[in-house]
């Protein structure tokens, strides 16, 4: 981002400057290099790579936002579960990641003897770069950085670009405090996460069904909740070599990782995060239209059909010793950018208005690859569309693939 905001003039147009509504402070800032398509995992490798660089503020690193190396548990219960996860590992070691598939249960059982051992077939657990960072500190650092860099923010709300010539976009009808105005542009690039759609729609003369052919995009509600075990539990029972680990139960979906131990022996407690991707039939699109901050609230649904429903029982299941006995100690609830073809990320310009790009649609780890995203979908914008980075070529997350089924890439590994 440096570079290209030193050789063009960059605007960012931000409605909630201060991220009160916004996805990125409210995820729970993991990054993982385990996932099911190339791309991905490039992704996390140059982000995670470029966190603990100290790169972003030109800073010693990782304390700027707090990065803590840990790794991902993730967890097969069937033989089919199993073998994609083999799969997954292979993809992953082959790209030079240290992911560690295990299907023997002996070792599954003398590696992690916290975890219900019957009933899992096979586990894979990364290592170097992965791990957990403060989300809201890597937002502000990169703020900094773009002002440092002589970006400017504009406080107000795109309601649509605007169209010219050969459908090319020359700007942005914004609205701020003063009024309607146009934000002239050469290129433009939709970000704008779970909202992208809508304003694309507002584009196309309100034709919601065209906007969704490219940016299939919609709010989806994900829920955290922080819990306390009164189990006999220390955050060093959940490591791979000394690294903290985060679990991901194969069945369910459920994840969990371990924040922090008070005391010590029977006596003491331990606080965990811990949340799951909805199934399809509580899984619905929000309406976002009022704008107010209600649609943020933990509901008492919400804590019966995901953390009564799913998440408890799913964990005193594969990890009985811990979570027999659980308090939910308080919750707070975010936004993924679903993609609801393929759960993956839509990066790239638009075949019929070439120099709009979205960035879009990552569906749950978008925070963790935005600083690999920004890299290439930069060096892409100042070749007119043309190359991506050589190590990051993100040809297959065009909004192009959405018109040929053949070309969806589907994401396995959604948390």
């Amino acid at each position: 981002f440096r570079q290209a905001a030193r050789s063009v003039a960059i605007t960012v147009v931000e409605r909630d400057p201060h991220y009160r509504l916004a996805s990125t402070p409210r995820s729970v800032g993991s990054i993982r290099l385990q996932f099911s398509n190339a791309e991905n995992i490039l992704l996390s490798q140059w982000s995670s790579s470029f966190m603990r660089s100290g790169n972003i503020n030109n800073d010693d690193g990782n304390d700027s936002i707090q990065f803590r190396n840990g790794a991902y548990l993730f967890s097969a219960t069937t033989n089919t579960g199993a073998l994609q996860l083999k799969r997954n590992c292979d993809l992953q070691t082959s790209l030079g990641a240290t992911t560690e598939f295990i299907d023997c249960r002996n070792d599954i059982v003398r590696r992690f003897p916290w975890l219900g051992a019957d009933k899992v077939m096979a586990v894979a657990v990364g290592g170097e770069g992965e791990g957990w960072f403060d989300p809201m500190l890597l937002l502000s650092a990169l703020r900094q950085a773009c002002i440092d860099a002589d970006v400017a923010f504009v406080k107000g709300s795109v309601d649509k670009f605007v169209l010219g010539a050969n459908d090319n976009v020359i700007g942005a009808q914004v609205t701020t405090s003063d009024g309607a105005a146009l934000v002239s542009a050469d290129k433009a690039v939709l970000a704008c996460g779970a909202f992208s759609r809508s304003v694309l729609t507002s584009t196309f003369d309100g034709d919601d069904m065209a906007a969704a052919a490219v940016v299939p995009v919609e709010p989806r509600k994900r829920v955290v909740f922080v819990v306390e075990s009164s189990s006999p539990v220390c955050v060093g029972d959940f490591d791979r070599d000394g690294l903290p680990l985060l679990f991901i139960d194969g069945t369910s979906g459920t994840y969990v990782r371990c924040e922090s131990s008070t005391g010590g022996g029977t006596s003491g407690t331990t606080r965990f995060i811990t949340g799951v991707s909805p199934p399809p039939h509580l899984d619905t699109p929000i309406d976002t239209t009022t704008g107010d901050s209600d649609v943020f609230d933990v509901t008492e649904r919400d804590y019966a059909e995901l953390f009564e429903g799913i998440i408890w029982p799913a964990l005193a299941e594969k990890v009985p010793v811990k979570f027999d006995a659980l308090r939910v100690r308080s919750s707070w609830a975010g936004f993924y950018e679903y993609n609801t073809i393929d759960q993956n990320g839509i990066v790239g310009n638009l075949a019929n208005h070439p120099n709009l790009y979205v960035a879009t649609g990552f569906s749950g780890h978008g925070v963790q690859q935005a600083l690999g995203v920004g890299h290439a979908l930069a060096a892409n914008i100042l070749t007119d569309g043309e190359q991506w980075p050589p190590a990051l070529d993100l040809t297959r997350m065009s909004p192009q693939r959405f018109a040929d089924r053949s070309q969806w890439l589907l994401e396995q590994n959604v948390v």
